[in-house]
């Protein structure tokens, strides 16, 4: 039953009577107020609010008189409450039990002063959300050194007391701490983590239009050796400093714009990820390469070995996104493309490359003539098609490479491509 989603186990404890007592030691408890309200047909008018407060509060401590003395063997606690929710005297027994190891709180006001009187040594995973119109009390002191054990922390929508300073001075001190989730955090605007064991770091920092026009700037310098995942989701961020190496990283990119700017900001942006192990990018949309950067671009990702590019829509073309990836990664040796769409499983094509080791000397007026580096089209000897088949279009990207590849031209340019 531990494994069982909450409504599969509320169903399975009515097959027995012994069933019906064990729901009393299952190890989980959740208060999801969206659930509750689906069973219990609470009204929706926002006027009601004070009587939905109530059934719910009435709800969490009948449950809790009903378990009796087994709550202090909860492991998991998750609260979900979309309206103000003062942490009942039943709760604070659940919080003052040792045996927590995960807490999650999703709510307007959670009493998280309650939650710091209770003993948290024991706690592995801890969550804080609030919805939009809520803040995190003004003063958190949360006692560091009880945290000794927790090893994933997640902040959503946490304003107040959750700043640049907070998160650069307290995040050091969770010292086993391996995962951490930022996510809609407003105050934040030079974020400065240093940690030796984070291994998964998440930062969600999506903008309305309005604060795009005034150009709210984040920063993110992200100092730590052991990193092994690293995920982004939202405009791009002025500064960006990750020190790993060998990570792989995940970034979906916002307010995607078609001029010279953005593409410079892009380029900015991603410098930063040229030495990871994966890079994958996802694009709210797809945009054309400016012609007028090609004779002073440079490649933010040169050394970068392996992109992945998703996609979800139709309305692209191969060649278009394969000539605009290998601007951002002259020098890949495979690039899969993944195309989600609704209505079937995912699809992903690969593309391998094949590059000589050096390079001789070449006059070419057109291309690469004021870079100090030489892009994939004077290495390129051979190029590896998968999953192309059914492609429509994928005659104009063989043609692209066979155009483009700058190789001896004693080569048979129809023998550098292998499709499969």
């Amino acid at each position: 039953m531990f494994f069982l989603p909450l409504l599969d186990v509320i169903q399975v404890s009515v097959l027995s009577r012994r069933f019906n007592s064990v729901w009393r030691t299952f190890p989980v408890i959740e208060f999801d107020q969206d659930l509750f309200a689906t069973g219990h047909k609470l009204p929706i008018d926002q006027s009601k609010a004070s009587e939905k407060l109530m059934q719910f509060s009435d709800y969490t401590e009948d449950f809790l008189r009903r378990r009796g003395p087994d709550r202090s063997r909860v492991q998991e606690l998750e609260i979900n409450s979309k309206i103000i929710y003062e942490l009942s005297e039943g709760i604070c027994d659940v919080f003052a039990a040792k045996s927590i190891r995960v807490s999650k709180l999703i709510g307007l006001d959670l009493g998280l002063q309650n939650l710091i009187l209770s003993d948290p040594s024991l706690i592995e995973e801890l969550s804080l959300k609030q919805y939009v119109g809520g803040i995190l009390p003004t003063k958190i002191n949360i006692n560091l050194r009880s945290f000794e054990s927790l090893k994933s922390l997640s902040l959503w929508n946490a304003r107040g007391h959750i700043t640049d300073n907070w998160i650069e001075e307290k995040i050091p001190k969770f010292i086993r701490l391996e995962k951490l989730s930022i996510r809609q955090c407003e105050n934040l605007k030079k974020v400065k983590i240093c940690h030796r064991r984070l291994k998964i770091f998440e930062f969600h920092n999506y903008k309305n239009e309005a604060e795009v026009e005034v150009e709210v700037e984040v920063e993110l310098e992200l100092i730590t050796s052991n990193l092994l995942s690293f995920l982004y989701r939202g405009i791009l961020l002025s500064h960006t400093i990750v020190t790993s190496t060998l990570f792989e990283a995940r970034l979906f990119l916002t307010q995607i714009s078609a001029t010279n700017l953005w593409f410079l900001a892009l380029r900015h942006f991603l410098i930063s990820f040229d030495h990871c192990k994966v890079l994958t990018l996802e694009f709210e949309k797809l945009v054309g390469f400016p012609k007028e950067l090609n004779d002073r671009w440079i490649a933010p990702t040169f050394t970068l070995k392996h992109l992945r590019v998703e996609v979800n829509s139709n309305l692209w073309s191969y060649r278009n996104l394969v000539a605009l990836m290998l601007q951002l990664s002259p020098r890949l040796n495979t690039l899969s493309i993944i195309q989600n769409l609704d209505s079937q499983d995912p699809i992903e094509r690969v593309i391998k490359f094949k590059y000589v080791k050096e390079v001789a000397d070449q006059q070419d007026s057109s291309c690469c003539k004021r870079l100090p580096m030489k892009c994939w089209r004077h290495h390129l000897t051979g190029i590896t098609m998968e999953n192309f088949e059914d492609v429509n279009g994928n005659g104009r990207l063989i043609t692209f490479f066979k155009d483009n590849t700058k190789i001896s031209k004693q080569q048979n340019v129809k023998s550098i491509i292998s499709l499969f």
